[in-house]
């Protein structure tokens, strides 16, 4: 028998050699292909998007038709999906007023494009560049538009580490407060508000507190302007609004507040007698300030008993007392009583012959422990008044019904 030759033994390796060539060829020819598809889209990133967003002779539908085939192109590429993104959102040719609905549309498809290849803080930071957009484009449609995105902003900021959290909450809070005050929504501006400032809650660096000392000052002031607003001490659980007392220029604001939750009008009267110029200085208005601290101050009379008079749902408070508690002339009381009562903050009945007034609050000056209870009782009465009306209805259904079986 004869022993096989060498080239014959040499012949699958000759072969493999030759497979691997070619899937070098291959492997060339595809990032070539790339290349020139990578120059394209570049090159379409570069020439097409502003054209396309200025042009108004092309309908918004095209247009957006041409971003979703310029955003398959990107899919591979984060980017230029993220070149694409930045040349929606900040070009330096096109205004943002141009267009904003058709590019927060275009925004919208390229986040849900990319949002699952998108890391944590990618997401969460793309979504508050999307909210910022709107916030800048100055239209109320676009601030519109993207109330909806809020809470999905919100969740995908909650989800960062609480150290990469903290400024992007500060910086979503602060967006969400514009774009309410863009709807004219001033409850929901004011939890924003809120919002951000709680994130100073703790805060051990004074510069930093010090920095939003003018938000914490404005919020305060806007409170303290509304004529239907009584209880402010949420914002004095505040770090960021305690610290105005350390700022020379607000320090007077603060005990203001401080009076507005717990204080006499008597006690406003020596305050103003001490700091005359301390509304001026703060810009707020004299005579509303005034109303609102007599007003609290009959809250105060409404909300516990005076002098003798026993703890009730309405607490009777004979005029001179009032007049005595309110700085004012007997004769007075009633129009600062029927103030009271069109500003909502009580219910009252007057008795002229008697010269007293049943007062029962409708505000708190402090929504404490005790107003938590006093909620909770009214809610359970009402639970009981449903549950005993469901009854009523049932025993009459089942009335009629046997009623009806028996006329049968």
């Amino acid at each position: 028998m004869t022993t096989p030759t060498a080239p014959a033994q040499q012949q699958p390796a000759a072969t493999g050699k030759k497979v691997t060539e070619a899937e070098k060829r291959r492997t060339a020819e595809l990032e070539r292909r790339k290349s020139v598809v990578k120059s394209a889209v570049d090159k379409l990133l570069e020439n097409a998007v502003e054209p396309l967003l200025t042009n108004a002779a092309v309908p918004d539908r095209e247009v957006e038709g041409c971003f979703l085939l310029l955003q398959h192109l990107c899919a591979k590429s984060a980017p230029a999906c993220a070149s694409l993104f930045d040349k929606v959102v900040g070009s330096k040719v096109v205004p943002l007023t141009v267009k904003p609905m058709l590019r927060l549309r275009i925004l919208g498809n390229l986040y849900n494009g990319m949002c699952a290849a998108l890391t944590a803080e990618l997401r969460a930071a793309t979504l508050l560049r999307v909210i910022e957009f709107a916030t800048t484009a100055d239209c109320c449609d676009a601030a519109n538009a993207v109330c909806g995105q809020l809470p999905t902003a919100e969740r995908a900021v909650a989800a960062l580490p609480a150290e990469a959290a903290v400024e992007k909450r500060r910086k979503l809070y602060s967006l969400e407060a514009s774009i309410w005050e863009k709807l004219g929504n001033k409850a929901e501006q004011y939890e924003a508000q809120v919002q951000y400032l709680r994130t100073f809650q703790g805060e051990q660096n004074k510069g930093k507190l010090d920095a939003v000392a003018t938000q914490a000052s404005a919020l305060l002031k806007s409170r303290l302007s509304d004529v239907l607003v009584f209880a402010v001490d949420e914002l004095l659980e505040l770090d960021a609004v305690r610290n105005l007392k350390s700022v020379a220029a607000s320090a007077k604001l603060l005990e203001l507040a401080e009076l507005l939750v717990s204080g006499t009008y008597a006690q406003f009267a020596d305050f103003m007698k001490a700091n005359p110029t301390a509304l001026t200085d703060n810009v707020l208005n004299a005579d509303d300030i005034t109303k609102k601290m007599r007003i609290a101050t009959l809250i105060a009379l409404a909300s516990a008993p005076v002098a003798a008079h026993a703890a009730s749902a309405n607490v009777d408070v004979p005029y001179g007392v009032i007049a005595k508690e309110l700085l004012v002339e007997e004769g007075e009381v009633e129009t600062w009583v029927i103030s009271s009562v069109e500003a909502k903050a009580i219910a009252a009945k007057m008795n002229q012959l008697t010269r007293t007034a049943a007062l029962r609050p409708l505000v708190s000056r402090r929504f404490a422990t005790e107003d938590w209870s006093s909620m909770l009782q009214q809610l359970q009465a009402w639970r009981g008044s449903v549950a005993g009306l469901m009854q009523v209805t049932h025993a009459a259904k089942d009335h009629v019904q046997r009623a009806a079986g028996a006329a049968v």
